[in-house]
Parts: structure tokens; C-alpha cells; sequence
């Protein structure tokens, strides 16, 4: 029974440690469109549509593979949470 909670307890702090770091790569993926568009904006009047048609390709690529991302996440929380959920289950059944 003490194996078990401890093995929820590892699988709860691995998820959070992985969401913490999906995170940050999202703001520093965040901070380089930022970027981009600061560099295109310093362009001023010279910037040509095709290079404003890129940055918008850039970001819909981006914008895609985050929501990919967080739809992985999300899927993987839920199916943890699922399996914790049946461990704790079985466990609750065992002190009784």
C-alpha cells in the first residue's frame, strides 16, 4: 500500500516537472515571436509583404505544433490522472 502512494506521489512530481518545463519552452518560444516581430517592426516602412507573409506562416506553424503540444500534455495528464485515480481506488479498497 506504501509502495503504491509512493509511486502516485512519483508520477504526480515527474507530471509536474514535465508540465514546468513545457511551460517555459512555450514562453521562450513566446519571447522569440516577440522578437521577430520587434526585428520586423525595426524594418519600418521597408518591410515588403512578403516578408510579413512569412512571419504570419512562422506564427500559424508555431501557433499548430504549441497546440499539439498542450493537446499531448493534456492527453498524458489524463490518462495519469486516470491510472492514479484507479491505484488510489484500489488502495482505498485494501484499508477497508
Amino acid at each position: 500500500m506504501i509502495n503504491k502512494l509512493r509511486d502516485i506521489l512519483a508520477k504526480n512530481v515527474f507530471l509536474r516537472k514535465k508540465i514546468s518545463r513545457m511551460l517555459k519552452d512555450f514562453h521562450r518560444d513566446h519571447e522569440e515571436i516577440n522578437t521577430a516581430l520587434r526585428m520586423l517592426l525595426e524594418k519600418g516602412s521597408s518591410v515588403k509583404i512578403k516578408d510579413f507573409k512569412a512571419m504570419l506562416k512562422a506564427f500559424r506553424i508555431e501557433r499548430k505544433n504549441i497546440r499539439l503540444k498542450i493537446d499531448e500534455i493534456l492527453n498524458e495528464f489524463e490518462r495519469a490522472k486516470d491510472e492514479i485515480d484507479d491505484q488510489w481506488n484500489m488502495v482505498m479498497a485494501n484499508v477497508k
